[in-house]
């Protein structure tokens, strides 16, 4: 669901993909979700309780360089918020955005982590047909007028999962360079606070903090548990530090609770969101009598574009 920079190589593939999609799959409507109404939802905590029985399962496959896999949904509410469940398989838990030192420097651990996106496009062209095949571009991802807006919420198992929420985010027209690079039209929802940080000292060429008492799984580093990284003397070959401090963002960009829980071989997520938040970056969930499309992707261990997805959009109704 996300797309950066301008390789040839990715454009080559995202216009061959999207050859075989119009190919061989069909784009009629009937692919949807219901959403049951209850008086008592579930416990955020990426546990499947017995209310989400009420709830009708979807399968939406997914393919792509993450592998060829089915994702299970089910959408539950109440008088004020929507709480949607996923599972998928994944073979490992990926925490992998981490700093090691290898007895004299300290370097990037290979690979990234689990991530997982929801994207809502009701205001824009093509979507309902297309998906975010709707907003890929040979430049850069981004919707295809000044007056469309996507509402990405953006998952992630290393970065956001502990501190317990998605990364609410935001697809516009005009794309921009984040870093080097790096051109898309993907934005962050506004947050008066919070939210992880890089936790590298560029100066002394070191993570910027470690743990006040050090965990037996050292892959997270909550801001609550982080001192600054000052007595070098105390680290050791193959000692590990995550590459990001966390807390949950505070603002537009924390609306969406979440919880995704990994066991025996699959990915439980739970999310909640308000039906109506008042932002102007979120989809708002206001006419309950209307339909709302959707597609997914899901990260394996990986980032940038390298993630399977969705071919086609889905819809979400509520009973």
């Amino acid at each position: 669901m996300q797309h950066y920079g301008s390789k040839m190589g990715r454009i080559l593939g995202i216009g061959l993909l999207l050859i075989l999609v119009f190919m061989g799959t069909s784009r009629a409507d009937g692919q949807e979700v219901r959403a049951v109404k209850v008086q008592q939802p579930p416990a955020i905590d990426g546990e499947v309780e017995a209310v989400w029985a009420q709830a009708p399962s979807l399968s939406i496959p997914v393919a792509g360089p993450s592998g060829s896999f089915t994702v299970t949904m089910k959408a539950l509410y109440t008088e004020s918020d929507l709480y949607l469940l996923f599972q998928w398989p994944d073979a490992t838990e990926s925490l992998n955005r981490l700093y090691t030192y290898d007895g004299k420097a300290w370097k990037k651990v290979k690979g990234n982590e689990d991530r997982f996106n929801v994207m809502w496009g009701n205001n824009i062209a093509n979507f309902k047909k297309m998906g975010c095949f709707a907003l890929c571009h040979g430049n850069a991802m981004h919707t295809n007028a000044p007056e469309e807006r996507g509402d990405l919420w953006h998952w992630k198992a290393q970065r956001t999962n502990p501190a317990g929420y998605a990364d609410d985010q935001y697809i516009v027209h005009e794309p921009k360079e984040h870093e080097p690079g790096e051109v898309t039209g993907r934005l962050t929802d506004a947050k008066s606070g919070g939210g992880y940080q890089g936790n590298w000292d560029k100066a002394g060429k070191h993570p910027q903090y470690t743990f006040k008492s050090p965990p037996p799984d050292r892959r997270v580093l909550l801001k609550e548990q982080a001192v600054p990284l000052t007595d070098l003397s105390t680290v050791k070959a193959g000692d590990i530090l995550p590459r990001e401090v966390l807390a949950r963002a505070e603002g537009s960009r924390g609306d969406i609770t979440a919880k995704g829980r990994w066991a025996n071989g699959t990915w439980t997520l739970e999310l909640q969101r308000a039906l109506v938040t008042g932002h102007e970056d979120d989809i708002q969930f206001a006419d309950l009598h209307r339909d709302y499309y959707f597609s997914i992707s899901v990260h394996d261990n990986s980032g940038e574009a390298h993630h399977s997805f969705a071919t086609r959009a889905y819809k979400l109704e509520f009973e």
